[in-house]
């Protein structure tokens, strides 16, 4: 047989461990036939070093994707005698502690990503993306059509919906709105099928919905663009009470981050004043906890941490939701302890 690239067996899970055979390459599974390196094995019991022999079986192993592609290892394993007269075990078969464990279908790396990625995902999730290496772009998407839609475009058909129907005849599977989306960057500035609102990038856009137009009232101002501040001032002329709810939001957080706790009391008065029924009920809830609201101006510690856990609790949590109980949510809370010792036989 012909010697193997020396880079294919750098591939190998443990190279030290395992000699290639050969890899034999189908349209969907790469399938590498390795067998043990040592000449030897100690047994489980005694742990007598063998030469000898008895037989020799086949076990296939889940591996690592190479490119998208499924990988599968295929172990010439042995079976010896053991030498030692006075042990109770007469036959055992060999162990490669750094390549699989004991009845075990995968590889030790395959075992750990997939541990891993299950642990940041959830179980199932965690499974199936392990399993599938990486996202493959499947047949029959738009992006397989781009070049029949681009000569269909220059011919004159300028109707998405036509566009859609025509190559799903050709073998599309997609919705009509990724065909729409594609044939948007087809229409050049300058003729009548350019759109200037699909062309503005979206990042570009004032704030219009309340929660936008909330953190644009928050936000530092060196850190809004000249969009929003033009959106700004013309939402400041048409409701005044922005204005003064601007104004307020600024100077509380301008309080906050320098800690002016002397200024918090004139705040307050002057927030009360407004008679803008939200804000009084904030600052009757600052009165409420006056001690806590205090601490928060002086005191160096902050419960962000605190709150960054609890989130990350409830997160991890709703992930796996119906999926799975208590143990593995504590496993995955905590910080990840690996196993890399073999089972005990």
């Amino acid at each position: 047989m012909a010697t193997l690239p020396g880079h294919l067996q750098a591939l190998l899970p443990e190279p030290s461990e395992l000699r290639l055979q050969r890899v034999e390459r189908t349209s969907n599974l790469i399938l590498i036939v390795v067998k043990a390196a040592r000449q030897s094995a100690a047994c489980p019991n005694c742990r007598v070093l063998s030469h000898r022999i008895h037989s020799r079986y086949e076990r296939t192993l889940r591996d690592l994707p190479w490119h998208g592609a499924t990988v599968r290892l295929r172990l010439v394993a042995r079976r010896f005698y053991c030498r030692s007269p006075d042990c109770g075990r007469k036959i055992f078969a060999e162990r490669l502690a750094g390549v699989v464990r004991r009845h075990g279908r995968s590889t030790e790396r395959f075992r750990q990503t997939l541990a891993m990625i299950g642990y940041a995902l959830g179980g199932e999730a965690g499974a199936r993306l392990s399993e599938r290496g990486r996202p493959k772009r499947k047949p029959g998407q738009v992006e397989d059509f781009r070049g029949y839609l681009e000569q269909r475009w220059k011919q004159g058909c300028h109707n998405a919906t036509q566009l859609w129907r025509e190559i799903r005849d050709r073998g599309y599977t997609g919705g009509r709105g990724m065909v729409a989306r594609m044939v948007s960057g087809f229409r050049a500035p300058g003729t009548k099928y350019f759109r200037a609102a699909a062309a503005q990038p979206p990042s570009r856009r004032a704030a219009s919905s309340p929660r936008q137009i909330a953190s644009l009232l928050v936000r530092r101002p060196e850190r809004v663009s000249l969009p929003e501040q033009e959106f700004l001032s013309a939402l400041k002329q048409n409701y005044p009470v922005i204005d003064v709810l601007h104004g307020i939001v600024q100077d509380f957080s301008t309080m906050m981050r320098e800690r002016h706790l002397d200024q918090l009391r004139d705040w307050m008065h002057r927030v009360t004043a407004t008679g803008i029924p939200a804000l009084k009920s904030f600052v009757a809830g600052l009165r409420r906890d006056q001690s806590a609201v205090n601490a928060a101006f002086s005191s160096q510690w902050s419960s962000g941490p605190v709150e960054g856990q609890i989130h990350r609790l409830k997160l991890i949590k709703r992930q796996m939701y119906g999926r799975a109980g208590f143990a593995l949510l504590r496993r995955r809370v905590l910080p990840l302890q690996r196993d890399h010792e073999q089972r005990a036989p």
